[in-house]
């Protein structure tokens, strides 16, 4: 894969994206919708306002012509006041009627008609009503006004029939028009989600082919087939990240695989010329051997490797990518551990690791904590004595409990020493193969036993440390097992500092 670094978008966005954009189609499609529904419903209301006036232009007209006629008869200037705003209001209704955008042209005919015959109609009125006293004439004047009152009255109603008949219509094509826009729209809204769906499907077979490909190579890690070209660069930022964690596993377990091969070979060609003058020298390389053995036992990197494999098919990128720091952790000291000392806190780092890789394997069956001292961290202790140990209280405490169990590790600093304890709620052994283990006396204990892994852990103790430490075995069958290991500071600091020499 390239070194170059390139924006990639991620799987997140791609999805927060995709549904983002048909979120705001489909809020802007319903918005435009009712904005189309609320301009019909203000044409359908203003029509129907239209409809009104003209009615009411119709009442009123009537109630002037009758304020007019009580007038002539009685003489009452009230009638005359109400004949006033009577025929006003007409005239305000009908100038309101002429002017709306809204009238169509037939009733514009019969408005400006009807508009003209008010004035005559009023301006006779007015006349009329000027006289205190009628002459014949103006009786035949009466009669003109009243035919022009039923003239105007019929006009009216013309006028309403007009545009009943036209606003049905035009609301009729408004809401002809409104359907198809809608429907267009709801095309719209269907190609996106189809097209989203498509997206989301098109992402999710990317990621399991990704995954796939995955799993595929480390099942042919897992067969210890280190020649598998590296995955190439891939689309989303996720799946480059975990493909490149991938990749740099791989380099790494081949690397580590080619420098032990080398340094076995190596520690065999000088282990066949040099000579064993002494049971001290002995120990030392048959320990050399054990540690070299250790560290690449393949049962622990096919369960590792199995561990990822289902980790990738199952769970989030984060966790297999943590697995697989996890265990390049492990290699990588491995492989960089030259001197037979380190700190507690490198010890207790990889035995983290080595915890995380346990937990994801075994799930709920298994926890582990860990209480370290701050004073203790630096102080020198021998390698590879804390891991064996956790890997026992596995193989022949926990593992073999249905439930599970749990394990603790205690680390603290007490005057001139460094205690440290394991212990777990496993099965347990009874009292005899105590003894048995710390005489490394094996014959008779159950090849399953941990006696042979203590015994090498003893065996390196007593070199370093001769008769100035303890190792206590405390254990119950079915409650568990607590190892206590008491080491003198000095002493470790001493052998750190001049075991080369």
């Amino acid at each position: 894969m390239g070194k170059t670094k390139v924006f990639k978008k991620t799987i997140v966005s791609t999805i927060i994206f995709t549904f983002l954009l048909v979120i705001i189609i489909m809020s802007s499609g319903y918005i435009f919708l009712g904005n189309l529904k609320e301009k019909a419903k203000e044409r359908y209301d203003n029509l129907m306002r239209i409809n009104i006036t003209i009615g009411s232009s119709s009442l009123e007209l009537n109630n002037s012509f009758n304020y007019f006629d009580k007038y002539i008869k009685t003489r009452d200037k009230d009638y005359l006041n109400k004949y006033n705003m009577s025929i006003e209001k007409v005239k305000n209704n009908v100038n309101s009627i002429e002017t709306n955008p809204n009238i169509n042209t037939e009733c514009g005919i019969y408005i400006r008609n009807i508009k003209n015959m008010l004035e005559w109609y009023d301006e006779q009125i007015k006349l009329l009503t000027k006289k205190d006293i009628l002459e014949k004439s103006d009786y035949n004047k009466i009669m003109e006004v009243k035919s022009m009152y039923i003239h105007i009255n019929n006009h009216l109603q013309k006028t309403a029939v007009s545009f009943l008949f036209y606003s049905n219509n035009t609301y009729n094509e408004i809401l002809v028009n409104n359907k198809k826009v809608e429907q267009q729209i709801q095309k719209i809204i269907f190609l996106i989600i189809i097209i989203s769906i498509m997206i989301v499907i098109a992402v999710s077979l990317n990621i399991k082919n990704t995954m796939w490909q995955i799993l595929k190579n480390i099942e042919r890690l897992s067969n210890a087939d280190w020649e598998i070209e590296d995955m190439k660069e891939q689309k989303y930022e996720e799946l480059n990240i975990l493909a490149e964690a991938f990749n740099k596993m791989k380099h790494s377990i081949k690397k580590y695989i080619n420098e032990i091969n080398e340094k076995a070979e190596i520690e065999n060609k000088y282990n066949q010329e040099k000579i064993k003058n002494i049971e001290k020298d002995k120990i030392l390389r048959d320990t050399q051997l054990r540690a070299l053995k250790t560290q690449i036992n393949p049962h622990f990197l096919f369960n590792a490797l199995n561990t990822v494999s289902r980790s990738a098919l199952f769970e989030p990128s984060e966790n297999t990518v943590k697995l697989i720091e996890a265990i390049s952790k492990i290699l990588r000291y491995n492989l960089n551990s030259i001197d037979d000392f380190a700190e507690l806190k490198e010890e207790i780092n990889i035995l983290k690791a080595y915890a995380l890789i346990q937990e994801t394997r075994f799930k709920d069956r298994m926890s582990f904590s860990f209480e370290i001292e701050k004073d203790a961290e630096n102080i020198k202790i021998p390698r590879m004595i804390l891991q064996p140990l956790v890997e026992n209280a596995i193989s022949h405490g926990i593992d073999e409990k249905e439930e599970g169990g749990d394990i603790f590790v205690h680390a603290q600093k007490d005057n001139e020493c460094i205690k440290i304890t394991i212990s777990d709620n496993g099965m347990g052994m009874n009292e005899d193969t105590i003894q048995k283990i710390l005489k490394k006396q094996f014959k008779g204990i159950s090849k399953k036993s941990s006696g042979l892994g203590i015994s090498n852990i003893l065996e390196r103790l007593e070199l370093y440390y001769r008769d100035r430490f303890s190792f206590k075995i405390e254990s119950k069958l079915n409650k568990g097992t607590k190892i206590s290991i008491n080491l003198p500071i000095a002493r470790g600091d001493y052998f750190a500092e001049n075991y080369d020499s």
